[in-house]
């Protein structure tokens, strides 16, 4: 890993492994929710209620399962890229892993809250082909579009936080990252 001039070795917090492994879990939900799609379509087909077979109507639902793999993919591309040195902040060989853990923490929440966004966009899209209408609650987009800008407005307060004005009398108004 590097950030600006540092190289270091990434570590992992218990906050991140927690996020990547309900991650994670999201994303084989998206399996479960098609797997559950295809019996019932299949049900539906025995008890002969439709005019057309509807177990082949699945393939829809693949849209949502690549899209949840292309956020997993992406999240973890921004979390192990080379990342700029911040122009507010001095990093310091010290607190590069403090920064860079902030970031990825940060990264990995809004990477799961967009993954549950989209699980609840395949649920509802497989009840709407199988049933021909679906409940779309516009509130739950809403809260977990709220919850991801807080996020990243807390990720930047957190790298804040971490930061200090150095006080010497020549000071360059540069800020440095402090430990806790």
């Amino acid at each position: 890993m590097k950030i600006g001039e540092y190289t270091f070795k990434r570590r992992y917090t218990l906050a991140q492994i927690i996020v990547d492994v309900v991650s994670a879990v999201v994303l084989l939900g998206f399996l479960l929710i098609v797997s559950a799609h295809i019996e019932w379509a299949q049900w539906l087909d025995r008890q002969n209620r439709t005019d057309y077979v509807l177990h082949k109507e699945w393939y829809p639902l693949i849209i949502w399962i690549a899209a949840g793999a292309l956020v997993m993919g992406l999240s973890f591309f921004l979390m192990f890229r080379k990342k700029k040195q911040p122009k507010k902040l001095c990093i310091t060989e010290n607190n590069v892993v403090k920064y860079d853990n902030a970031l990825n923490t940060g990264i990995a929440l809004v990477r799961l809250m967009v993954l549950l966004l989209l699980w609840n966009v395949c649920s509802v899209h497989s009840d709407f082909i199988l049933w021909g209408q679906s409940e779309i609650n516009y509130l739950t987009y809403v809260i977990g579009l709220l919850i991801i800008v807080g996020i990243v407005i807390l990720t930047k307060m957190r790298t804040d936080a971490l930061s200090e004005t150095e006080k010497q009398s020549g000071a360059s108004g540069k800020k440095y990252i402090v430990e806790d």
